[in-house]
């Protein structure tokens, strides 16, 4: 299997680079959860106050999850 990276900036060596992608995966995977898992993805925002829950609905479930993935891993929570 191969892989390609793109990176603009060049004054990067090849394991900074990766490590950013490392990073950006498990955000990008964060929101596919959020979306299939938990039904973000059909979330009909109407009005101010509609998106200002749903944003902290979605701090705190994200916060939740990772605690216990933490927990789960035997590590202290960030």
């Amino acid at each position: 299997m191969q892989v390609y990276l793109l990176c603009t900036d060049v004054s990067l060596d090849l394991v900074t680079i990766g490590r950013y992608y490392q990073v950006r995966w498990n955000i990008e995977t964060g929101y596919r959860y959020f979306k299939e898992l938990l039904g973000f993805g059909h979330y009909q925002l109407l009005s101010t106050t509609g998106i200002q829950r749903f944003w902290v609905i979605q701090l705190l479930t994200q916060n939740f999850l990772e605690s216990q993935w933490q927990e789960w891993l035997g590590q202290d929570p960030i």
